[in-house]
């Protein structure tokens, strides 16, 4: 029995049905969700890697609430810490092949996004596979995790964390 070989795991299925039904997430481009999660019974989101969509009636309906974005430019990853204060994690390639990350951020659930370029050491930008994670605290504690290049065996990162939220000018090594 599953429950006495992994004592403390349980087997449990999540159905997205109703998600995977809207016709907001069905319109466009779908290349599977980056992110996805309820913040209350009712108000929740769900990413892929070119849209941000939000609902506030349990998914029966949903709408758009994508930061501008640069040509190119992919959702990596979405995380908000209440239904308004929330951060998306931009990546993209530059003229140099290189990959560059922005972080946006929002305090009232996506009306408006003020956008930061995550500033990355010399040297380092050739090392990131334009992949990764975020995650806050509170609204100025947060730490991105970024995929550095590897071999399949391996998924090795950077954890950058930062002190200054909105900003987003202060992320340390």
């Amino acid at each position: 029995m599953f429950n006495d070989i992994h004592k403390g795991w349980f087997r449990f299925a999540v159905l997205i049905v109703p998600l995977a039904l809207s016709p907001a997430l069905m319109a466009g481009s779908l290349h599977g969700l980056q992110a996805i999660k309820l913040l209350s019974p009712q108000v929740g989101f769900a990413a892929n890697s070119d849209d941000l969509f939000w609902t506030t009636d349990a998914g029966n309906t949903w709408e758009r609430k994508t930061p501008p974005t640069k040509d190119r430019e992919a959702i990596e990853d979405v995380y908000f810490l209440n239904a308004s204060v929330g951060w998306v994690l931009l990546a993209r390639g530059d003229e140099n092949d290189l990959v560059q990350f922005d972080l946006a951020s929002t305090a009232d659930a996506g009306k408006t996004w003020h956008l930061s370029h995550v500033e990355i050491l010399d040297g380092l930008a050739d090392d990131f596979l334009g992949h990764g994670s975020i995650y806050f605290v509170d609204s100025v504690h947060g730490w991105l995790d970024l995929v550095i290049n590897s071999s399949s065996a391996f998924r090795p990162g950077r954890m950058l964390y930062t002190e200054d939220g909105v900003r987003h000018r202060n992320f340390l090594y």
